[in-house]
């Protein structure tokens, strides 16, 4: 008898309890992604986001112009993550410096 892995998987990550830590992990990389869209390559190297915390995306700077140049655009990288993740996966961004 065969299963379908599309099928099973998600099954086997909710029945584990990591589905909320693969979520989070997603948006970790989906946001690694879109800095670049958002910020310079040499600013975009300085800024990596750390993890996601009651609906609030820390993200470390290396850089305070980084910081100072995505602080601005903070609600539009929120709607990109919403939009993508599913509204209200992300109520805003706190810098780490």
């Amino acid at each position: 008898m065969f299963y379908n892995l599309k099928s099973l998987l998600p099954k086997s990550i909710k029945r584990a309890g990591i589905a909320n830590e693969l979520k989070n992990k997603q948006i970790i990389d989906f946001f690694n992604l879109a800095k670049k869209v958002f910020l310079r390559a040499e600013l975009a190297d300085r800024v990596k986001p750390m993890y996601l915390r009651n609906k609030i995306l820390y993200i470390a700077s290396l850089s305070s112009v980084a910081a100072e140049r995505l602080g601005p655009r903070q609600a539009e990288i929120v709607a990109e993550i919403n939009k993508k993740f599913g509204p209200g996966t992300v109520k805003k961004i706190k810098f780490i410096t």
